[in-house]
């Protein structure tokens, strides 16, 4: 099934776009990457419209999440990962249905042993994301920066509020007056933790908290992005759990 994911900057998400007819396939569409690559997301968007799919307005309900990114830039391949991860937040019982539905379609005999796989994960979600907003609950305003804009979702769903970015643009070092900027907007809000993912360079982040008293933070963000992020539930168990620790640790606010 064609799929797709755009960003709140490519998608229209307005709030009175007209929710899809009853049965209508949704795609939630992210572009990232060069002018190429949104290019070519406006060209399958349309593609998808005229064969009868609807934009969803946020990855939440959709049918099926796809990013569409550029592979010759690093930072573009990067925050796919990101985006990928931000989907997966939300979406993680859609996909399970999805593959449950591609496993019985290819093994129909072995339906009811896929359901009940499917059932036993819907279970586990649910319990933990009950237990990852109770974790997160006491901290919900926590200012943080972060290396871009790698965290929408997550700091949506768990109450952070990302009040800057190390690079402003993907794939663009951040100028000396930015980096200046940044240092003195953190110290007004007392912004104690930079959020980072583990294949960015931490020279500037540390230069950064260094000069602010705050700590980097390195977050995976997909399955295998570190030793304990082993799958999908033990991904945000992690991060979370770092994520509490340091605000502890720091006193961030």
């Amino acid at each position: 099934m064609p799929i797709a994911l755009i960003p709140p900057r490519v998608a229209p998400r307005a709030d009175n776009t007209p929710a899809p007819a009853a049965g209508t396939p949704t795609v939630s569409f992210v572009s990232l990457g060069c002018p190429k690559a949104l290019v070519d997301s406006e060209r399958i968007i349309t593609r998808l419209r005229a064969e009868g799919y609807a934009l969803s307005r946020q990855h939440e309900g959709a049918d099926v999440v796809v990013v569409n990114t550029c592979g010759f830039l690093d930072s573009a391949k990067a925050e796919s990962l990101s985006a990928i991860s931000d989907a997966l937040a939300e979406n993680g019982k859609v996909i399970a249905r999805a593959i449950f539905e591609k496993l019985a379609q290819l093994r129909p005999a072995d339906r009811a042993f896929f359901e009940q796989r499917l059932n036993d994960f819907n279970g586990r979600i649910d319990a933990a994301e009950k237990r990852w907003l109770a974790m997160m609950a006491p901290y919900k305003g926590v200012k943080v920066a972060t290396y871009h804009r790698s965290f929408p979702n997550f700091a949506d769903r768990f109450g952070l509020d990302v009040m800057g970015y190390v690079e402003p643009r993907p794939g663009i070092p951040p100028s000396p007056q930015h980096t200046l900027d940044l240092i003195n907007e953190m110290k007004q809000q007392n912004v104690k933790l930079v959020l980072v993912e583990p294949y960015f360079d931490l020279k500037t982040p540390n230069a950064i908290a260094r000069d602010t008293g705050a700590k980097v933070l390195v977050l995976s963000p997909s399955v295998g992005g570190s030793k304990e992020a082993s799958d999908y539930i033990a991904l945000f168990d992690y991060d979370i759990t770092q994520l509490v620790a340091a605000i502890q640790q720091t006193g961030a606010r």
